[in-house]
């Protein structure tokens, strides 16, 4: 018997139109993942395109948990996700120039990347540490 198993990642984007190659530039800083289309809807496709292939990739190769420590993801439930999510705002605030970031971005966007995966029961279904 197997099971369908959804997760979505809701991810922060940035934006901006590069004039002199005609096409627009997308960042995931959390993924660190460019990508780039030649319009706004283009992006978005592209960006998420770019974000299930990060992740799909890093999951086949079993590595998603090292990959997303290395992007500084903690894991957070109830009040310490809130507490993380506040204290990592405030962070993004000292730690990024705003100026600086946004002169180069012009749009920021969230997108949401649905990533599914099959969950087959195994005889005794305990989790063992290997």
């Amino acid at each position: 018997m197997s099971e369908k198993i959804k997760i979505d990642f809701a991810l922060h984007c940035w934006a901006r139109r590069d004039k002199d190659a005609g096409i627009y530039v997308g960042y995931i800083p959390t993924l660190r993942v460019y990508s780039q289309g030649r319009d706004d809807a283009e992006l978005r496709k592209a960006l998420t395109s770019a974000a299930e292939m990060f992740i799909v990739t890093c999951y086949g190769r079993g590595v998603l948990g090292r990959a997303l420590q290395e992007r500084g993801m903690t894991e957070a439930s109830g009040a310490a996700a809130v507490a993380a999510a506040s204290s990592a705002k405030a962070a993004d605030g000292e730690y990024i120039s705003v100026s600086e970031y946004q002169s180069t971005y012009e749009t920021e966007f969230t997108i949401n990347v649905p990533i599914e995966l099959i969950a087959s029961q195994r005889a005794g279904g305990e989790c063992r540490p290997q």
